[in-house]
C-alpha cells in the first residue's frame, strides 16, 4: 500500500472504529450492516503488519541504534497516522460497497511480521495475538484503548491531536 495515496483523516481511531462497527450502510433487506469485532482485529493486525519500517516504533527500536526521545515520538505518531488511514480506507470500501465485512476479512490478511520487534510495542503484542489467532480479543482491546484515549481527549477538549497519547492508550489496553 503506497503511503502517499492514503488520504489523511480528521477522525481518531475510536471514531473510525465506531463507524466501522456500524457503517452508514444498509443491507438489501434494510437491516443495519454490522462489522464484527473479530474482523476489526484482523484489519488492525493487517495494518500493523504492513506499516513501513520508517513508521514503526517496534521495528526501529529493535535495532541497536539509539534514538532521541523526539524521534521515538515521531515513530509513534507516524504509526498511528498510518493505522488510522488504513482503517479509514476499509471504512470507505464498506460505505461505497466495494467490499463487505467478509471481503475485508478475506482480502486483508496480515503479512509476515519482522522477526525482531521491540518488546512492549504494539507491533510485538499484535504479532503475538495474531500468531495465536486471537483476533476477537485483539479487536476488543483495540477498541477499549482507542475509547480510553477518545474519552480523555474529549475531557481535555483536544479531539484528535495527540497521536502519541493514542498509541500509549492502545498499547496499555493490548497488554495482557
Amino acid at each position: 500500500m503506497n503511503q502517499e495515496r492514503i488520504p489523511n483523516t480528521r477522525f481518531n481511531l475510536y471514531q473510525i472504529i465506531k463507524q466501522l462497527e456500524d457503517p452508514p450502510v444498509r443491507l438489501d433487506n434494510n437491516e443495519r450492516y454490522k462489522v464484527p469485532v473479530e474482523t476489526l482485529g484482523r484489519l488492525y493486525a493487517c495494518a500493523v503488519s504492513i506499516v513501513p519500517a520508517n513508521c514503526s516504533p517496534g521495528i526501529m527500536l529493535a535495532k541497536e541504534t539509539l534514538y532521541r526521545p523526539e524521534v521515538v515520538l515521531d515513530f509513534k505518531k507516524e504509526f498511528q497516522r498510518f493505522t488510522r488511514r488504513f482503517l479509514y480506507i476499509c471504512l470507505g470500501e464498506l460505505i461505497w460497497r466495494k467490499s463487505t465485512a467478509t471481503d475485508l476479512k478475506r482480502n486483508y490478511v496480515e503479512k509476515d511480521f519482522p522477526e525482531k520487534l521491540e518488546e512492549r510495542s504494539i507491533e510485538d503484542t499484535v504479532k503475538k495475538m495474531a500468531s495465536q489467532k486471537e483476533y476477537e480479543l485483539l479487536g476488543k482491546r483495540l477498541k477499549e484503548g482507542a475509547q480510553q484515549y477518545h474519552e480523555k481527549m474529549l475531557q481535555r477538549g483536544m479531539h484528535n491531536y495527540r497521536y502519541v497519547a493514542e498509541y500509549a492508550a492502545i498499547l496499555e489496553a493490548l497488554q495482557p
